[in-house]
């Protein structure tokens, strides 16, 4: 009989240390304050191996002392907390959207430290990216007093097609150019770890690091984006806690739809006009941009929660196509427009069930964090950081 395992390895050989000290390091993360007698039940190490662990990372600045526990009730010596030590190191999280550069500075114990943001153009030349990073990273860290040099990685986030591995912008409609090795040139000015992501898969990330999937293996982030001209979802896919990036980098990626603003309010609204009424306002559909509908439908516009609901088929029809080929566990909804998330969810449940036929429906959940891109780059770091070794499930032993 085959029996299904997944392990932690605890090292073997000339690894012994490092892997040992990894695992360690990573429960102290997840777990901490914790003691050095429940890292040794949880590891299955040696009490004696588990002090001298801990007595190096100590020494090495990761963790730090927590605070005491209780004696036993033969007395001795009260057992001692650990927990990861933040300012060990700092990590820098970028969103790049339109019209802005999003920032966060995290301290290793994922605090946030300070956030800003930076206007850009439209759209951007590699050069004025660039400086406008340079410009982000001197706003975070120089009111901190945080040199450079305390800086263990930096995350950058923006929509479209990214080449992870090698740290390319492959296509985007924020960047002038296609094929822009963002890392290298980055690094030319940095000496500290960079990542390029998709902003989809950042996004996910962060609910598999902070949030709602932190207990979950397989789920999809679908980053929902809508301006004057289309409308486009992209997806970040977790499978069996991994980003799940295709062969080529670009899974998750979609063509967008050539659904427009003002084709929307063609549908729910008198095609001929060239104006709609929002909130007792004559308003010309051409200028009509979603914020405005936003606030519209929170003031219990018709026209705008009519406008939400024909937009919510569109992502229903979607999301069931998602379901059908990924089967996730659950799927979360981000972007601007799901602040309206009380008109668009029932919808869009409606429209998926009309597809999905009589399959189980699968639970929709709304992320509204505004930072989940910075933190979910500056997250990648943080995995590098504490990346734990481990076996992928698979038939290890014949029973």
């Amino acid at each position: 009989k085959e029996i299904e395992m997944k392990k932690i390895v605890t090292g073997n050989y000339r690894l012994v240390r490092n892997l040992n000290s990894q695992i360690v390091l990573n429960l102290v993360r997840t777990r901490g304050p914790i003691y050095g007698a429940d890292l040794a039940k949880i590891t299955g190490m040696r009490p004696s191996t588990i002090m001298n662990i801990l007595k190096t990372l100590e020494k090495d600045g990761f963790i730090q002392k927590a605070g005491t526990g209780s004696s036993s009730v033969q007395g001795g010596r009260r057992p001692m907390l650990y927990e990861i030590c933040g300012d060990y190191g700092y990590i820098i999280g970028l969103k790049i959207e339109l019209n802005e550069l999003r920032g966060v500075l995290i301290d290793l114990n994922s605090r946030m430290i300070a956030r800003t943001l930076v206007p850009l153009a439209d759209k951007q030349s590699v050069p004025q990216l660039v400086d406008n990073i340079s410009r982000i990273l001197d706003a975070l860290i120089i009111p901190q007093n945080i040199q450079p040099s305390e800086i263990l990685g930096m995350g950058i986030g923006i929509s479209g097609m990214v080449d992870n591995k090698n740290g390319i912008i492959v296509k985007t409609d924020l960047v002038e150019e296609n094929n822009v090795p963002l890392q290298e040139l980055l690094q030319q000015r940095y000496g500290f770890k960079i990542i390029i992501e998709n902003d989809a898969n950042a996004a996910a990330m962060f609910e598999k690091w902070y949030n709602h999937g932190k207990n979950i293996s397989n789920f999809v982030y679908a980053l929902l984006i809508i301006d004057q001209n289309v409308f486009g979802i992209g997806y970040g896919i977790i499978i069996e806690d991994h980003i799940y990036r295709g062969a080529h980098m670009f899974a998750g990626e979609t063509n967008p739809h050539p659904v427009s603003i003002r084709n929307l309010l063609d549908r729910v609204s008198d095609k001929d006009s060239a104006e709609i009424i929002l909130k007792g306002e004559n308003v010309n559909k051409d200028a009509v941009h979603i914020d405005r509908l936003i606030a519209a439908a929170w003031a219990n516009d018709d026209l705008a929660r009519a406008y939400f609901v024909e937009l919510a088929k569109i992502i229903g029809a979607e999301l069931a196509q998602a379901v059908f080929i990924l089967d996730p566990e659950l799927i979360l909804l981000g972007g601007e427009v799901m602040q309206v998330e009380s008109i668009l969810l029932p919808a869009i449940q409606e429209t998926m069930q009309v597809r999905l036929g009589g399959r189980q429906p699968i639970p929709l959940v709304v992320s509204t964090s505004e930072d989940a891109v910075s933190l979910g780059v500056a997250s990648l770091i943080l995995q590098d950081i504490f990346q734990t070794p481990e076996f992928k499930p698979k038939s290890l032993y014949m029973a």
